[in-house]
């Protein structure tokens, strides 16, 4: 690996700000040159098309490399579907590529942590703690923050407009990676059920607390919450929900987010 001493940015730049440089440069975005079909269950805010990285900054010399090799993996959001295979994009990454690759990364360079992972499960997916439990559980899984949403579509029987409602059995039951610093929840509804969802967070607030395997507990008693809303199709699977539609095709959101 050559020093690069006449490039300025190893011999004018601070490895600090080359440091800043990198991470922005190795950052993942959406492609919004494959936007995804807008009447589906899984577009979103952040989620309007497949997240990507540019790595073409890594191939220009070893140096480069050796010093940010890991960011594409480390900072990016891993993002994986506990779902029914028509609620989640096509080619979502699998836990059977996760494996892989968590596996790979450390035969060649050792333990690495990673920044976030978000889940998306429906209820029935959750409730018992088995299908997050096996997240928990793969190998050299270190990540800092741990984010699960739950979708409007994710709830038991919200095509029949049942009140909502979540079985904690998993709760007690799961243990998260000693790596995670926070452990979020948000909870996504229609904006006309927002009660509903301020009353199970109080609940997950004041009753809730998750373990992590080293045996700290996280807990949401001292948490902020924070509150967001967006707008969507009113369409999925080729049926409009005209019971749901706050104005013409257009469903609004109610998004609630609570940090153990």
């Amino acid at each position: 690996c050559l020093p690069q001493t006449e490039s300025v940015l190893f011999s004018s730049f601070p490895g600090e700000i080359r440091d800043l440089i990198f991470y922005y440069a190795l950052c993942d975005y959406e492609d919004t040159n494959k936007l995804y079909d807008q009447n589906t269950c899984y577009r979103r805010p952040g989620y309007f098309a497949p997240r990507r990285v540019d790595t073409a900054l890594l191939r220009t010399c070893q140096r480069i490399y050796r010093e940010a090799w890991f960011l594409p993996w480390t900072n990016r959001q891993h993002t994986f579907f506990l779902t029914h295979h028509d609620r989640c994009p096509v080619r979502a990454v699998t836990q059977e590529e996760m494996n892989w690759t968590l596996r790979h990364i450390a035969d060649k360079h050792g333990e690495t942590e990673i920044e976030h992972i978000r889940v998306f499960p429906q209820l029935y997916r959750i409730e018992d703690g088995i299908d997050l439990q096996k997240i928990n559980d793969w190998a050299h899984f270190s990540p800092r923050r741990f984010t699960i949403t739950i979708r409007h579509t994710d709830w038991w029987y919200w095509e029949s407009d049942q009140p909502l409602r979540i079985d904690s059995r998993f709760v007690n039951s799961c243990r998260f990676p000693d790596s995670v610093r926070e452990l979020r929840f948000e909870l996504e509804s229609l904006e006309r059920k927002k009660d509903q969802i301020n009353f199970i967070a109080k609940e997950m607030m004041e009753k809730w607390q998750f373990q992590r395997k080293d045996g700290t507990r996280l807990s949401a008693k001292n948490s902020e919450i924070s509150v967001t809303q967006w707008s969507g199709s009113s369409t999925w699977n080729g049926e409009r929900w005209l019971r749901d539609e706050s104005r013409a095709d257009t469903l609004d959101y109610y998004v609630l987010s609570i940090a153990f």
